[in-house]
C-alpha cells in the first residue's frame, strides 16, 4: 500500500517536473520567436473548436445540450497598417442540441484589431465578421427514441430549425508566437444569427414533454494554429528549437 502511494507521488512529482520544465522552456523561446513581426504581410490560419453551446431563450425544465457540437474554419488573413488586419475564409459548424442538431457552413469575412505592438509575442485582439449560410436552410425533423428506465419509454423529438443565411460573429482573443512565422491562439466567439430560430420538442408516450428554444444565438470557444508570410525562420527559431527538445527528451530518460 505503502510502495503504491509512494509510486503515485513519484509519477506525479515526475509529471510536475516535466510540466514545470516543458513551460520553462516555451517561455524562454517567446521572447526570440516574435522578433521581425512588422514585417508580417499575410497568414493563414486553421481552428477547431472545443465548446460550441446554444443560448436557449427558452429552457424551462434545464434540458441539456449535450457535447455533440463541432466546428472548425479556415481562415486567410491579410495584415494592414495600425494593428488592423482583414480575414477571409470558409467556416463548417454543428450545434447541437441533445437530442438534435443544426449545420451551417460557408464563407466568414471580417476585420481583426490587434492591441499590442506587433513585436511583442502575446497578440491580444478583438474581431469582427459576418458569416454567409451556404448550407442548411430550413430544418424540420421528427425522430424517435427509447429511454430505459424500469420500464423501456419511447419518445418522440421533433425538430423545427431556420438557419440563418447571415450571421455576425465579435470574438475577441490572444495569439502566442512559438517561433517568428507560427503561433498558437485561443478565441471565444458569440455569434448572432439574422432571422434564425431553432424549436427542439421531446414528448413520451405518457404525455410528458419538453421544450427548448433558441433564436439563432451560440457562443464557441476555439483554438488553432497560426503561420504568417513571408515566413521565416531564424537561428534564434533554431537554437531554441533544439534547445527545448533537448531539455524535453532528457527530462522524460530521467524521470
Amino acid at each position: 500500500m505503502y510502495k503504491n502511494i509512494f509510486g503515485r507521488e513519484r509519477r506525479m512529482k515526475g509529471r510536475v517536473c516535466i510540466s514545470g520544465l516543458a513551460l520553462t522552456c516555451l517561455l524562454v523561446m517567446l521572447p526570440a520567436a516574435s522578433q521581425g513581426q512588422e514585417n508580417r504581410r499575410w497568414a493563414l490560419r486553421y481552428g477547431a473548436d472545443f465548446f460550441d453551446k446554444p443560448i436557449l431563450t427558452h429552457n424551462p425544465t434545464k434540458v441539456s445540450t449535450g457535447d455533440g457540437s463541432s466546428a472548425f474554419a479556415v481562415m486567410g488573413e491579410y495584415f494592414l497598417p495600425n494593428k488592423w488586419s482583414l480575414q477571409a475564409g470558409y467556416f463548417s459548424t454543428k450545434v447541437s442540441y441533445g437530442d438534435a442538431t443544426r449545420h451551417i457552413e460557408g464563407a466568414r469575412m471580417g476585420a481583426r484589431r490587434y492591441l499590442l505592438h506587433p513585436d511583442f509575442f502575446v497578440q491580444p485582439y478583438l474581431s469582427a465578421a459576418g458569416e454567409f449560410n451556404w448550407g442548411q436552410g430550413a430544418v424540420r425533423h421528427t425522430s424517435g427514441a427509447t429511454w430505459e428506465s424500469r420500464q423501456a419509454n419511447s419518445y418522440t423529438v421533433k425538430q423545427n430549425t431556420v438557419n440563418p443565411r447571415l450571421s455576425v460573429v465579435s470574438g475577441v482573443g490572444v495569439e502566442m508566437y512559438l517561433f517568428s512565422s507560427v503561433a498558437i491562439f485561443a478565441e471565444y466567439n458569440i455569434s448572432m444569427g439574422i432571422a434564425s430560430r431553432t424549436t427542439v420538442e421531446r414528448s413520451w408516450e405518457n404525455g410528458t414533454s419538453c421544450l427548448i428554444r433558441d433564436k439563432g444565438m451560440f457562443h464557441s470557444l476555439s483554438m488553432g494554429a497560426k503561420l504568417t508570410f513571408p515566413f521565416t525562420f531564424t537561428s534564434d527559431d533554431g537554437k531554441n528549437l533544439l534547445s527545448f527538445v533537448s531539455e524535453l527528451i532528457d527530462s522524460l530518460l530521467y524521470n
